[in-house]
C-alpha cells in the first residue's frame, strides 16, 4: 500500500497555535458543556480499502481527567446512519441511489494506557435518530487527576449513499463527517463536539488522490476542529479562481464546454463536433468558483481576519439532501448545484448557498481564535449568517425570495407545490427555514445538543437588542472584534447574554396563533386595539413575537409581545378602527407543523389574501384510431396558507362531450403536508353537452346535476408514491334535456380505492379497484365505463359501456435507474427511469348497443415507462407511457347503428400522461 502525496498540511492555515481553552472559559460556555474530561488531542492512522468501501484505523486519544471521573466515552458517527430514516418516498432519491444501505462501524480493540480495556455500546444521550450510539469505557478509581490514552481500533464500512459520509458514486469516497470515533467531553451529555488538536493521516492504494484541508493531495493534516475530513477521487479534475479558491471534481466525460460569451466567439479555426461547445453543458466550477470569489471580495473588504493561509478547498461530492455545506477546512458543493435553468435569479440561490458555505469556512478560524470551545461550532455560524448579510449590502443584491421569482406562474400545480408544500431537493436554499432539520441524519454540527443554525440565533438576537445596538453587534461578530458573548454584552448587558444563551439551546417546537381581538374608541379620533396572541408548543421559551395591525385607513401599526409564557397581549393605538392583524408579517419565526393542527402560518392572521388560480390537473388524451381526444383542466381557488376548505372548477372537452363543474371542498383529519390534509368532503353542480358519441342509440343532450363526495387519502409524493392508500366515493343526481325533447332522470354512483405498498426500495406495487352505476335511461358518456386512462388501459375509451361495473387493477413498478443528472435544454433534468407491468380485470354489466365482448367480463394488461425528472431543475414531474393489450375483445371492428364495421378499432392501446396511474 502507498499514500498518496506524502505532505503535511500548513499549520497556519487552521491556526494550531490556538490559545489554551481556559483562557477562554467564559461563563457562556457553562451552559453549552458539563464539567468532564479535558480532550486534548486525538491522533488518528488509518487506511482507504483497495475499492473504496471501507476504511480501517486506529484513533489514539490523550485525556485529562479528574478525580472523581470513572468512564470515557467515544461517539460513533457513522451509527446515526444506521437506521433508515423516516422520509418515507424521497428517501432512495435523496439518500439512496440503490437499496437502501446503512454502513455501520466496528470496535475491533480497546486498549487504555497500553493495556485492554472492556467497553460496551450505549444509547445516546437524546435519541438514537439524533445522535447515534456512544462507546463506553469504564475507569478503575483513581483518587487524583491523571493523564491517559485511550487507544481504540475500529472499522468503517461507508454506505452507498448520498452525503457527508458516503460512497454513492465508484469514483468518490467522501469523509466529511466524523469518520473516526472521538472522544467526548462529557459521557452521556447533549453538548457540541469539543475543538481539539487532531493529527489525521489517510493512506490510499494507488489511483486514489486525497483532498483535505490545505488541498488536493494532502493526505496528513494536524488540525485544532472537532474532527478533520477528507475525500477521496481518482483523476480529479481541480480549477482554481483569481482568488485562490479551488474547485476538485470528478471528470464528466460526457459533458463539454459550455457555450463561451459571444465576444470569444472569434478567429476561423475548424473544429471537430467533439470540440465543439455543448449549448446545454453548464460550467460547474466556474459558477461554484465565481460564487467563492465574491465571497472572498466581501472578507477583503471587510478586513476580515480568515486564519487561512490559502483560500477555500471546495469539492463536488454526491449529496443530495445538502446544497452547498462547510466541513472543517473543506467547503462541499453537491454535484446537483446549478442543475437548474440557466435563469440568473434561479442560479442565484445556489450561489447564495456557495457564498454562506465560504463564509462558514472563514469564520471557523475567528471561532476557535476567540470563542471557548463549547460555543465555537454555534459562534462560527453566527458570524458566517452575519458576513452574509453584509455581503448582500456590499452588492447591492435583493435577498429575493422564491416567491417574488415565480409568484406570476404560481398558477402551475407544481410551482403551487413548490410554495406550499415543498418536495424539491434543497427546500432550505429556496425558502431559508432557520428551523433545525436534518431528516437525513448528515450534519453532524448538532448532532449531539440540537443547537439551531446561526441564521436562527442571529435573528433572535435582533429580536432582542435595539436596532442600532444590533447593527453594531453583528458586524463586530462579522469582522473578529471579539468573542460572541462578549458582543453581545456590550450591545445589550447581561439580559441579552441570558437571551443568547435560551436561544442556542435549542430550536423550540412551536406555533403561533391569533386569540381574542378588541378594538375600542378612546376619543379624540383615535382606536385602541388590543390583540392577544397564543402559543402553541413548548412552553419554556422566551421569543419576542411581532404583530402588524392594519385599520380601516390603511395604515399599519407593529406592535410587540414580549415572548414570555404562552399568552401575551399586545396594544397600539391608530386613527381607524381594527381591519386586520398578522403575527410575525416578516415571516422570521421557525414555527412547527407538527404543534398545528393545520399549515402554522395559517392561524396567524385574520385574513390571507387568495391564491392564484391554480391548475390541479391539466391531461390531454388522444385517441389514435378514431382520431379522438380528451382535454381535462381543473383549477382550484383557496387562501394562501388554508388546507381547510377550496373551491374548484374543472372543464373536459372530447369528441364525445363538453362538461363544466364547480365544487365547493372542507378538508378535515390529519395534515398530509403543508398543502393538503388526508380527508376531504365536498358538494358540485354541472353542466354538459353530449354529442351522441360512444353509442349509436344515445341521442345529443343538455344534462344538469349535483352531487356530494367523500374522501380519504394517506398518501403523499404523488410523482412516485411508495405508500400509502386512498378512496373516494359519490353520488349524484341530473336530469338530461335531449335535442328530441325527452326529459330523463339520472342518478350516478361511485367509488374508487387504491392501496401502495413497497415490495423492496426499488419495488412498489399498487392496486386499484372501484365500480361505478348509471340509474335511469342513460346513454353514451352518462353510463359506467371500464376503458381508458383511468380504467382498463387495453381498450379505447367509450369501448366499455354499461349501466354498473366493477374493475381491480394492479400495477408494479420497478425503479431501473435512479440518482441520475440528465440535462434536458436545460428544461428538465432526467433523475430516475421506471418500469412498470400492470394488468386488470373488469365486469360491465347492461347491454348498450355496441360492444367488443362477448360476455360481461374484461382483461388487459400491458406495461410501462415513467420518466421521473425536475422541471428546470427544480421541482419534481413524471411522463407516463403506458401501453396495453386488450385480452378479451372480440370483436375488432367498430359498428354503425345499420351494424356494419366503421372501422378496426386498434390492436393496443397507448396513453401518454404527466401523472401516475393510481
Amino acid at each position: 500500500m502507498k499514500s498518496n502525496g506524502q505532505s503535511r498540511s500548513a499549520a497556519a492555515s487552521w491556526g494550531i497555535a490556538l490559545a489554551c481553552t481556559a483562557c477562554f472559559a467564559t461563563p457562556f460556555a457553562a451552559p453549552l458543556r458539563a464539567r468532564a474530561a479535558e480532550v486534548e488531542s486525538h491522533r488518528v492512522a488509518a487506511a482507504l480499502s483497495r475499492d473504496g468501501s471501507s476504511v480501517r484505523g486506529v484513533v489514539r486519544a490523550r485525556v485529562r481527567l479528574g478525580a472523581d471521573e470513572r468512564r470515557i466515552a467515544l461517539w460513533v458517527f457513522a451509527d446515526r446512519l444506521a437506521a433508515a430514516p423516516t422520509v418515507d418516498e424521497i428517501s432512495f432519491r435523496w439518500v439512496w441511489p440503490s437499496e437502501v444501505d446503512l454502513g455501520g462501524t466496528q470496535v475491533s480493540e480497546v486498549r487504555l494506557d497500553g493495556r485492554a480495556a472492556p467497553h460496551r455500546w450505549v444509547a445516546s444521550p437524546a435519541t438514537r435518530a439524533q445522535a447515534g450510539r456512544d462507546v463506553v469505557v469504564d475507569l478503575p478509581a483513581a483518587g487524583s487527576e491523571r493523564r491517559v490514552e485511550i487507544e481504540v481500533g475500529f472499522e468503517l464500512r461507508l454506505p452507498n449513499r448520498y452525503g457527508r459520509l458516503a460512497r454513492a458514486q465508484s469514483d468518490v469516497v467522501v469523509l466529511a463527517a466524523p469518520w473516526y470515533p472521538v472522544v467526548l467531553r462529557a459521557p452521556g451529555a447533549r453538548e457540541p463536539l469539543a475543538y481539539t488538536t487532531h493529527s489525521v493521516a489517510l493512506s490510499t492504494f494507488d489511483g486514489w488522490t486525497v483532498i483535505g484541508p490545505g488541498g488536493v493531495g494532502v493526505h496528513r493534516v494536524v488540525a485544532s476542529a472537532p474532527f478533520v475530513p477528507f475525500v477521496a477521487m481518482r483523476e480529479p479534475v481541480v480549477r482554481r479562481s483569481p482568488r485562490g479558491a479551488t474547485w476538485v471534481g470528478v471528470s464528466r466525460p460526457d459533458e463539454r464546454p459550455p457555450v463561451p460569451p459571444l465576444g470569444e466567439l472569434t478567429g476561423s479555426t475548424a473544429l471537430s463536433p467533439s470540440e465543439l461547445p455543448d449549448p446545454f453543458g453548464i460550467d460547474h466550477a466556474g459558477l461554484t468558483l465565481s460564487a467563492a470569489d465574491d465571497a472572498l471580495t466581501t472578507l477583503e473588504v471587510l478586513e476580515v481576519p480568515t486564519g487561512h493561509a490559502r483560500g477555500p478547498v471546495m469539492v463536488e461530492v454526491p449529496m443530495r439532501a445538502e446544497l452547498v455545506t462547510a466541513a472543517p477546512g473543506l467547503v462541499l458543493v453537491s454535484d446537483a448545484a446549478f442543475d437548474v435553468f440557466p435563469l440568473e435569479q434561479l442560479r442565484e440561490f445556489h450561489a447564495r448557498a456557495v457564498r454562506q458555505a465560504v463564509m462558514r469556512w472563514a469564520t471557523d478560524a475567528l471561532a476557535a481564535r476567540l470563542d471557548p470551545p463549547a460555543s465555537r461550532g454555534i459562534s462560527a455560524e453566527v458570524r458566517a449568517a452575519a458576513l452574509v448579510d453584509l455581503d448582500y449590502a456590499r452588492r447591492s443584491a435583493r435577498a429575493q425570495s422564491v416567491e417574488d421569482l415565480v409568484g406570476f406562474a404560481s398558477f402551475h400545480p407544481t410551482i403551487d407545490q413548490l410554495l406550499y408544500a415543498p418536495q424539491v431537493q434543497f427546500p432550505d436554499v429556496y425558502f431559508g427555514s432557520a428551523g433545525v432539520r436534518d431528516p437525513f441524519r448528515d450534519d453532524p454540527d448538532r448532532a449531539r445538543d440540537g443547537a439551531p443554525p446561526g441564521r436562527y440565533v442571529l435573528e433572535r438576537l435582533r429580536d432582542v437588542l435595539p436596532e442600532r445596538a444590533f447593527g453594531r453587534a453583528a458586524r463586530r461578530l462579522a469582522t473578529g472584534r471579539g468573542s460572541m458573548e462578549h458582543i453581545v454584552r456590550a450591545a445589550g448587558g447581561d439580559d441579552a447574554v441570558a437571551a443568547l444563551r435560551e436561544v442556542v439551546r435549542r430550536v423550540p417546537s412551536l406555533n403561533y396563533r391569533l386569540g381574542a381581538l378588541r378594538s375600542e374608541p378612546i376619543g379624540a379620533g383615535r382606536w385602541r386595539h388590543t390583540i392577544e396572541v397564543l402559543r402553541d408548543g413548548d412552553r419554556d421559551v422566551v421569543e419576542p413575537v411581532e404583530v402588524a395591525v392594519e385599520d380601516a385607513d390603511g395604515r399599519t401599526t407593529t406592535g410587540r409581545w414580549t415572548g414570555r409564557g404562552a399568552r401575551g397581549v399586545v396594544t397600539v393605538e391608530s386613527g381607524a378602527e381594527l381591519e386586520d392583524v398578522t403575527i410575525d408579517p416578516r415571516g422570521r419565526l421557525a414555527q412547527d407543523p407538527e404543534a398545528a393542527r393545520s399549515h402554522p402560518r395559517y392561524d396567524d392572521a385574520t385574513s390571507w389574501p387568495w391564491r392564484p388560480p391554480v391548475f390541479q390537473s391539466f391531461q390531454i388524451a388522444l385517441s389514435p384510431g378514431d382520431l379522438g381526444f380528451d382535454l381535462l383542466l381543473d383549477v382550484v381557488l383557496r387562501r394562501r396558507y388554508e388546507l381547510g376548505r377550496s373551491i374548484g372548477i374543472t372543464g373536459t372537452l372530447g369528441s364525445a362531450a363538453a362538461t363544466v363543474a364547480a365544487r365547493h371542498t372542507w378538508f378535515f383529519g390529519s395534515t398530509a403536508d403543508l398543502n393538503r390534509m388526508q380527508g376531504l368532503f365536498g358538494i358540485s353542480v354541472d353542466g354538459a353537452r353530449t354529442f351522441g358519441e360512444y353509442s349509436a342509440s344515445s341521442e345529443s343532450s343538455w344534462i344538469a346535476g349535483a352531487g356530494v363526495f367523500l374522501g380519504w387519502d394517506t398518501r403523499r409524493y404523488f410523482f412516485d408514491m411508495r405508500e400509502g392508500w386512498s378512496v373516494l366515493g359519490s353520488v349524484r343526481g341530473a336530469l338530461a334535456f335531449d335535442d328530441d325533447g325527452d326529459r330523463r332522470p339520472l342518478a350516478f354512483a361511485s367509488v374508487r380505492a387504491s392501496r401502495v405498498t413497497p415490495i423492496g426500495w426499488r419495488h412498489v406495487l399498487l392496486l386499484v379497484g372501484g365500480g361505478a352505476a348509471t340509474l335511469g335511461d342513460g346513454g353514451g358518456t352518462e353510463l359506467a365505463g371500464l376503458s381508458g386512462r383511468r380504467g382498463l388501459r387495453g381498450y379505447e375509451a367509450g369501448e366499455l359501456l354499461g349501466d354498473a361495473s366493477l374493475y381491480a387493477v394492479a400495477e408494479y413498478r420497478f425503479t431501473l435507474a435512479g440518482g441520475l443528472a440528465w440535462n434536458v435544454a436545460h428544461l428538465a433534468w432526467v433523475r430516475a427511469i421506471q418500469l412498470a407491468a400492470f394488468g386488470g380485470a373488469g365486469l360491465i354489466f347492461g347491454d348498450r348497443g355496441d360492444r367488443s365482448l362477448e360476455g360481461p367480463l374484461a382483461f388487459d394488461a400491458g406495461g410501462g415507462l415513467r420518466i421521473h425528472f425536475d422541471y428546470g431543475g427544480v421541482q419534481p414531474g413524471v411522463l407516463a407511457l403506458d401501453l396495453a393489450v386488450p385480452l378479451s375483445r372480440q370483436d375488432a371492428c367498430e359498428r354503425g347503428s345499420d351494424g356494419e364495421c366503421v372501422r378496426n378499432r386498434l390492436p393496443v392501446g397507448f396513453w401518454v400522461s404527466f401523472d401516475q396511474f393510481y
